[in-house]
């Protein structure tokens, strides 16, 4: 959806201007334009941007929720406006089955009070409602779900140990000299083993060996996906689960680490993605390491691990159709009879109460492991904004609300170059202030330009 309207905007034959549109998000660019050559300063610029005073608004999840369910004046600010409108969550899937009941309830309520519409889009439309409480927008599903075929489920039931599933895709790629392949796992350890694997052992120079995760900067990754994208040549792909929505990249094999039934669903999007093909093969892999230990266990709840296992156990080979019609609803009805609604009831209760410091505890997405950002000097540029980042927070004659605004200005920059590593791993990374810093002179002990972060767990963090 964000990337449909940004592709509009660009093609836009006139100025459009904040009033009609804005984008409210970590990484928005804090610029109101109230015609094609004005612009309000950041001070004002923020006050309506976080205020959300525009027509349409690209925004995330986490803005939505977190504004419902804040106590604070700074998310409660655009509440007013989300009354009379119509609101479009895409990829709802997303949404932590322990928040469906509390979704369901404060929507409902919502939508009845405010006069709002909400409008779910999803491939794999999740049971946060009963089919009496809400409404189809197609008027026949299964027509248009049976015509979406574009590719065959394989599961391989058996682990399979990483050194030898390294040789067998090794085998594959050179066998299948024609296809595009992606191999998605689920862990960053075992994504770069077999990247590495078969970057070095790979013979074919016509073919285009790519990585992709959370361990390579967002710049490097934006980079990569258009170069994959706009690539004619045969293109081989190593990643992890990030692909599995808003990545629009297409094709012909894919193999997938074992995962829950939505992620596998959202994964198999990217195989023959435009049905121009012959139809795509998905191959479903129960990938573990040296000590006999599936990855996927290290990820997924464990309940919802057991429902997809006990609903494909029986599958060697289906095709898409028959996959998406025979499980996906029996997925997210064991899904939600087996899953604990505990949360969402003690977060009813506070809203009710009006216990609202409570619905503080609130988390759309809650890290299992703790993790701080590492910024990385990767090239001039990015030498260029840390300095900038140097300057304002050694300038004494700046207030903090002062340095606050001119650290805004510089953020999407900072951004670009800033990864979330796992605080273990950190090593003798210096850190200053909130965020960790590797320079160019370190670079190539701790960052790697194909795979990104070097795990540094074997040493001591350093903070300077």
């Amino acid at each position: 959806m964000k990337k449909l309207i940004e592709n509009i905007l660009k093609k836009a034959e006139y100025p459009i201007t904040s009033n009609i549109i804005i984008r409210h998000d970590s990484t928005a660019n804090m610029s109101y334009k109230t015609d094609e050559n004005t612009q309000l300063d950041i001070n004002k610029s923020e006050i309506l941007i976080e205020g959300w005073y525009s027509e349409i608004i690209i925004t995330t999840f986490h803005q939505i929720f977190h504004t419902i369910f804040s106590n604070q004046n700074k998310s409660l600010r655009k509440l007013h406006n989300m009354a009379n409108s119509i609101i479009i969550l895409d990829e709802i899937q997303t949404i932590p089955v322990k928040y469906w009941l509390l979704l369901n309830k404060v929507l409902k309520k919502i939508s009845e009070k405010y006069n709002v519409w909400f409008i779910f889009m999803s491939a794999t439309q999740p049971a946060i409602y009963e089919e009496n409480e809400i409404k189809s927008l197609i008027k026949n599903e299964t027509k248009y779900s049976n015509i979406l075929d574009r590719v065959n489920y394989n599961f391989y039931h058996e682990p399979i140990e990483i050194n030898t599933f390294k040789e067998n895709i090794l085998e594959e790629i050179e066998k299948q000299k024609d296809k595009d392949i992606m191999v998605v796992l689920n862990t960053i350890q075992s994504s770069q083993q077999i990247y590495k694997y078969i970057q070095e052992n790979m013979e074919d120079e016509n073919t285009t060996l790519y990585y992709l995760s959370t361990n390579i900067i967002p710049k490097q990754r934006k980079q990569k996906i258009e170069e994959i994208k706009n690539n004619n040549t045969r293109k081989i792909i190593i990643t992890t689960q990030l692909i599995e929505a808003g990545v629009d990249i297409d094709v012909d094999i894919i193999y997938r680490d074992f995962t829950v039934i939505d992620s596998l669903i959202q994964t198999a999007g990217r195989c023959n993605r435009n049905n121009r093909k012959q139809k795509g093969e998905v191959n479903i892999i129960k990938l573990e390491n040296e000590n006999q230990k599936q990855y996927n266990k290290f990820i997924y709840d464990s309940t919802l691990l057991e429902i997809t296992e006990q609903l494909t156990k029986q599958y060697k080979k289906i095709s898409e159709k028959e996959f998406n019609n025979i499980t996906l609803t029996k997925y997210y009805k064991q899904t939600k009879q087996k899953k604990s609604t505990e949360e969402s009831e003690e977060l009813l209760e506070s809203l009710e109460k009006l216990r609202l410091t409570q619905t503080q505890n609130f988390q759309l997405i809650k890290e299992k492991i703790e993790k701080i950002d590492v910024f990385i000097e990767l090239d001039d540029k990015a030498t260029k904004v840390w300095k900038q980042y140097q300057q304002i927070r050694e300038n004494k004659k700046l207030k903090p609300y002062e340095k606050k605004r001119e650290y805004k200005k510089i953020q999407n920059q900072l951004k670009d170059y800033t990864i979330s590593v796992d605080t273990k791993k950190l090593g003798t990374t210096p850190q200053e202030d909130e965020i960790f810093f590797i320079s160019k002179e370190d670079i190539e002990r701790k960052y790697d330009k194909q795979t990104g972060f070097i795990s540094q767990q074997e040493e001591d963090i350093f903070i300077i």
